[in-house]
């Protein structure tokens, strides 16, 4: 990582009908932008300036075998009625560019590197269906290829036997509470394994001081 670099985490979460692209359709995007400790961005006197969420309006939700599931859980949370009703989408791909101009505003430049669950899956969605957010000046020149995914961190709890669900709360499957989850697991996950790995320099100091 380049030290003239800023880095932070773009968190990214999409709501959708299907698995696939290609089989369903696009009901909501969410992103934030933190520190790498998840520490939000903010502004004097605005928290929720580095917050974007957005409903994507459609006519219709089509329903088949690969998007009954989906639409059911979209129907029981309010976002189809959302959708149906929703006005034009707020522009994402200039929220960015805006919030990317914003902290890089007589400071240093920023490298954003996308983070959330399986955030491969919502990046496949929005290169679908939002090409001009990955197409554009803010994704181009700013957006890392570089990922931090929830559920590596998931499956490492599991490994060792630890149930990374044990205590959360039950999902909504909306844009603005599955971010919360997966910035709230990561900061308690970043600060459990800075103290730990502080204990292991410590001990590796004293090990050889002892030796020394």
């Amino acid at each position: 990582m380049s030290a003239n670099n800023e880095h932070l985490l773009l968190w990214i979460d999409t709501e959708t009908t299907a698995i696939k692209p290609e089989d369903g359709q696009l009901l909501e995007i969410g992103m934030r932008i933190t520190d790498l400790d998840g520490t939000p961005m903010t502004e004097p006197g605005n928290y929720d300036s580095y917050k974007f969420s957005t409903v994507i309006p459609h006519s219709c939700i089509n329903y088949t075998r690969d998007t009954a599931y989906a639409i059911r859980m979209h129907q029981d949370n309010g976002l189809l009625d959302e959708a149906l009703c929703a006005e034009p989408p707020v522009n994402a791909g200039e929220w960015l560019l805006d919030r990317v101009d914003r902290l890089t505003f007589g400071g240093p430049s920023v490298r954003l590197h996308p983070a959330g669950t399986n955030v491969d899956f919502d990046l496949a969605w929005l290169r679908a269906h939002q090409e001009p957010l990955l197409t554009g000046p803010a994704w181009n020149e700013y957006v890392s290829y570089r990922k931090l995914d929830m559920s590596t961190i998931r499956l490492t709890l599991e490994t060792v036997g630890i149930n990374p669900y044990e205590n959360s709360r039950k999902a909504t499957h909306r844009v603005d509470d599955c971010l919360d989850r997966d910035i709230y697991d990561w900061t308690h996950w970043a600060e459990w394994a800075k103290k730990h790995m502080n204990i292991m320099e410590r001990k590796k100091w004293e090990k050889w001081e002892k030796e020394a």
